[in-house]
């Protein structure tokens, strides 16, 4: 057993040395563990061996319960062998299962180091052909909740929690229920991972019986302000297990010392380090503590005597005595405001005394299935409560009302919530400006400690950034209707995330002002139709015992939503990152128009369901986080590039891509190893190749990509190809001596010396790499306008002689690379098409296969695709009446069918470029730009062999051709053309053409534009 364990552990240990591409989510996970395990129920059934390193993981040895699966005609020895060894059967299945038999074992008897010693032994056995752990079932654990407030049958009533039903009709919930059963079908809790911490910095939250400022010495008849827990309030309250209550100290160690406060003024520390946080067991008052300890002055500080005891006096730390005349906290006399605090451990008690927090909290984790109030979305985390809303007296109105929050205690919650180990922060607050320090410990939690910060986007109705939800840092939600439109108050704009269903009003536990009958959730301004605290001054608030089920709106409200979901997707997938959750909340939400994004809703509508299966909004399973680039040559002819992290759906502004011009688009190429490195090739306006990386893909923070200085390579060059064959670039091009120079990089940063061929290249030159021979092919035209070929199986390190095929070419050759084959086009003797092919990496080449008749002649390039679902390869071809044609091979080019057409385009109109075809999952996608300057689509949906009719789009005009992309693991095509204003105009389908998204225009060019995609990284499950 012993070898399972050290085969496993260097299996891990070679995956975290690996920077896989497209790496799978869990659900394509899953898939691809259950065909591994029906293959080998397979093979164990027709009675061949599966060995036991890949039936039991290490983790299976917690297990009780195997299952040895026996040769059917050694099945009475195997059990002798079994019961010699101890083992013990824990019932006997004499059914054959093909050419074996099943003998479930029970070895709780057995210790660790025995039972692997005895499936070991098994496993080395003759007769045994497999062994296997027993897998744990169990009860769906999803309660039919009574919680009254719970949307049963999912109402949308206003008196329910509508948030949470699933989408019906026009309706938008976010589809809570199904996300909890998924979860359940995971054999994980529902309500999320309990050793989860999620911060809600807030006014804090009813959640504990406390008395507190019951040690006012000024006040003849001290009154504490007493509170209770509110009855839906979870349970699972962060516990500080380094902090002992009440005791005034520091025992966590949350600050270095420096000065320590000397109560009794004897030179003798007290209650532990200045500025730390004491008795803080279930969470922090950022309030109280910063008048707390705002009754130490600077000078008192700097003067104070070192401690005499240890362990402070040998550290160097000053007593500082208490002082006890601070106005702050002095009472008596206040003729303005007055405030409550002051007093050391109500600094560890985050009490609410305003409502807010109770009511944010309670949307994320309230107790289900309790018959009060509702349900918490993600019921079983651990809850983290931070206030920094605090609350004073203010005696011209006679009310207590709500103090606003500051930066800098803003900044001191954040990081006291990376420090304490939470996960996920909600803030459902916002002010109009940008708080620098508040920012820096945003960034921090985000960027350097891997925290989900999410922020409700705002109640101003503005499309200006709010903060903080505005932050790069911080993911902003917004306020939506049942119908998935923007709530009139919702702050919107080009930094909002996505919405949480809000609408006028959701509902659960809050808190409640028996003085005024009102909720106070709303808070209190100067403003008196809101409620305050209608409170005798030095007497109790009695909103601070009063809960009931209340009804609050607001954006407040939207960012709990998605900081719960986060919670369940984290508790499901532990090692996402915060940057992986925050792309799968947006791209999983729901779309509520026809945009996949807007400045209105952000990507759209929260989806619990979506998110926790981690699928997109179509249902179709995210395959990882990539970078798309485009890239342009401005009418200025520098150089351009955008990129998308969100499947096109929201592109970047245009980066300039430095000093030197361009005269072609840029190639960009993805390196998986060494570091993730990104590269770009391009030949500049002075006809020079030059070269650029960029580390992590480009990819710094969220800001834009960050990229070295341009290299030049060396000779000017009149044409250039470019190539990616496995984990090397290759880049060729014509020098203006008509000769081929070649140079090749595995890093992006060193490049090979360049290689010289003596050939004379009349044209361009094209570069394949064949994966299935490990070859990179040239082709070219050559003197006598003959093609030649030559190849290199080092992969652009040395080449091969050239090889004359005796084709005239009147065009450029083209390969392309098909299934299992090259094929190699070209436009021959009075325009004909030339067709070969190479199942060899270009050693051999098949018989030339050559058009006939004037249907079968040319004048643009000649493209050939594979679509294997039907098993055709493809050639599409502007003829020499300008007509698009397709031909068609049902045996994989061995030969070809006679070319084909449907009509002119629209109107009589007729090709003006070559077409552009892409197959998109068996269904063939073509456009073409039009004699008439509009472009033109078809589709096929049985691979070419039949068409629908062309058709266009409206008043879009092409200046140049149009090019077409599929991106597979999305299916999705995307259509770019350059339109006749030279704006780059871009759309994609995600239902293979039948519709398309709106074109989206940006950029001004004088070039084509290249797409590329380069897998960012892989998801971390």
């Amino acid at each position: 057993m012993n070898r399972i364990i050290t085969k496993t552990l260097l299996l891990v240990l070679l995956l975290q040395q690996l920077v896989v591409p497209f790496q799978v989510f869990a659900d394509t996970n899953h898939n691809n563990e259950l065909k591994k395990r029906l293959e080998q129920v397979e093979l164990i059934t027709e009675g061949k061996k599966v060995d036991i390193d890949e039936t039991v993981e290490i983790s299976d040895m917690a297990s009780d319960r195997f299952v040895a699966f026996v040769k059917s005609n050694k099945l009475e020895q195997s059990k002798k062998m079994v019961s010699d060894l101890g083992g013990v059967f824990s019932f006997e299945d004499e059914n054959r299962y093909g050419k074996v038999n099943a003998i479930p074992l029970e070895l709780s008897h057995m210790n660790s180091t025995e039972k692997k010693e005895f499936l070991e032994t098994l496993n080395k056995n003759a007769s045994v052909i497999a062994v296997a752990p027993v897998q744990k079932r169990q009860l769906s654990s999803v309660p039919d909740f009574d919680d009254p407030l719970f949307p049963d049958g999912n109402s949308y009533a206003n008196d329910r929690q509508w948030f949470l039903s699933q989408p019906s009709g026009s309706n938008l919930g976010i589809d809570a229920l199904r996300a909890w059963q998924h979860i359940d079908s995971l054999s994980k809790p529902y309500g999320g991972d309990p050793n989860l911490l999620v911060a809600v910095i807030d006014t804090g939250a009813a959640y504990e019986s406390y008395s507190k400022y019951n040690q006012f010495s000024q006040m003849s008849s001290p009154v504490p302000w007493v509170f209770g827990k509110a009855s839906d309030f979870t349970d699972n309250i962060f516990v500080n297990t380094g902090e002992i209550a009440g005791n005034q100290l520091d025992d966590d160690g949350y600050f270095d010392p420096e000065f320590c406060l000397d109560i009794n003024a004897n030179g003798v520390c007290d209650t532990g380090e200045l500025s730390s946080v004491f008795d803080d067991l279930n969470g922090f008052n950022v309030v109280d503590w910063g008048r707390y300890w705002s009754r130490v002055t600077y000078s008192e500080l700097i003067n104070s005597p070192v401690c005499s005891n240890a362990p402070y006096s040998t550290d160097g730390v000053r007593c500082v005595s208490e002082t006890a005349n601070d106005s702050v906290c002095n009472i008596t006399g206040q003729t303005n405001d007055m405030y409550h605090g002051c007093f050391e451990s109500d600094m560890g008690h985050p009490n609410d005394s305003h409502g807010h927090g109770t009511f944010v909290s309670n949307i994320i984790a309230s107790k289900p299935n309790n018959s009060i109030g509702g349900v918490g979305i993600a019921s079983n985390i651990k809850l983290l409560n931070i206030k920094i809303f605090g609350e004073h007296y203010n005696s011209f109105r006679s009310k207590w009302m709500y103090d606003s929050a500051f930066g800098d205690q803003i900044a001191s919650a954040i990081n006291y919530a990376v420090d304490m180990g939470a996960k996920i922060i909600n803030m459902s607050f916002s002010g109009d400006s940008v708080d620098l320090y508040e920012k820096m410990a945003m960034d921090r939690a985000y960027y350097e400690y891997g925290v989900l910060l999410i922020a409700a986007s705002g109640n101003s109705a503005s499309s200006t950034p709010w903060y903080p939800a505005g932050y790069d840092s911080v993911l902003s939600v917004g306020a939506s209707t049942k119908t998935g439109t923007r709530v009139s108050y919702s702050n919107y704009g080009n930094t909002l995330g996505l919405v949480a269903p809000v609408e006028n009003g959701i509902m659960t536990q809050g808190m409640w002002d028996t003085n005024s009958n009102k909720s106070i959730t709303a808070g209190c301004s100067w403003d008196t139709s809101l409620s305050c605290m209608n409170v005798d001054p030095l007497g109790s608030p009695s909103p601070f015992l009063t809960t009931a089920n209340l009804t609050g709106s607001g954006t407040s409200f939207a960012a709990p939503q998605v900081t719960a979901v986060a919670a369940l997707l984290k508790s499901v997938y532990p090692n996402l990152t915060a940057r992986e959750m925050r792309y799968i909340l947006t791209m999983s939400s729901m779309p509520s128009g026809s945009a996949v994004y807007s400045n209105s809703v952000g990507y759209g509508v929260l989806s619990a369901y979506n998110a926790v299966r981690i699928v997109d909004y179509r249902g179709k399973d995210f395959e990882g986080i990539f970078r798309m680039y485009q890239s342009i040559v401005s009418s200025s002819g520098a150089l351009q590039t955008r990129y998308s992290d969100t499947h096109g759906a929201r592109w970047s502004s245009w980066i300039n891509g430095g000093s030197v011009t361009a005269k072609d688009s840029v190639k960009t190429f993805n390196l998986a190893s060494p570091n993730g490195r990104t590269v770009q090739v391009m030949r500049g306006s002075n006809n020079v190749v030059y070269t650029r990386y960029a580390n992590d893909f480009g990819y710094i923070g969220d800001n834009d990509a960050s990229w070295s200085a341009w290299t030049s390579l060396g000779t000017s060059a009149i044409s250039l190809a470019s190539t990616l064959a496995g984990d090397r670039i290759i880049v060729s091009w014509k020098g203006h001596d008509n000769k081929i120079y070649t140079r090749n990089t595995t890093d992006g940063v060193n490049w090979g010396s360049s290689s010289l061929s003596s050939k004379t290249v009349l044209g361009g030159i094209s570069m394949i790499y064949d994966p299935n021979s490990n070859v990179v092919v040239q082709a070219i035209r050559s003197s006598g306008y003959y093609v030649y070929i030559r190849r290199s199986i080092d992969r652009g390190q040395t080449w091969s002689s050239w090889i004359k095929s005796f084709d005239y070419a009147n065009g450029d050759p083209s390969l392309y690379q098909v299934t299992d084959k090259i094929v190699r086009v070209v436009r021959g003797s009075g325009n004909v098409i030339v067709t070969r092919y190479t199942m060899d990496g270009g050693l051999n080449w098949s018989a030339a296969n050559v058009t006939t008749g004037t249907s079968g002649m040319t004048i643009s390039t000649v493209s050939v695709i594979a679509v294997p679902e039907a098993g055709i390869l493809l050639q599409s071809y502007r003829g020499i009446n300008n007509k698009v044609y397709t031909r068609k091979s049902m045996d994989n080019g061995g030969s070809w069918g006679g070319p084909s057409y449907v009509s002119n385009l629209l109107g009589g109109a007729k090709a003006a470029s070559s077409p552009s075809t892409v197959n998109a999952g068996g269904t063939v996608v073509q456009a073409v730009k039009g004699s008439d300057t509009y472009l033109y689509y078809r589709r096929s949906t049985n691979g070419g062999v039949t068409w629908g009719g062309w058709r266009n789009k409206g008043s879009i005009k092409i200046a140049g051709n149009i090019s077409l992309w599929y991106q597979d693991d999305l299916d999705r095509v995307f259509m770019i053309a350059r339109g006749t204003d030279n704006q780059i105009q871009t759309r994609f389908t995600d239902d293979k053409g039948g519709s398309w998204k709106a074109w989206v225009k940006s950029g001004s060019t004088k070039s084509g534009v290249s797409s590329s995609a380069a897998e960012m990284d892989a998801f971390a499950l």
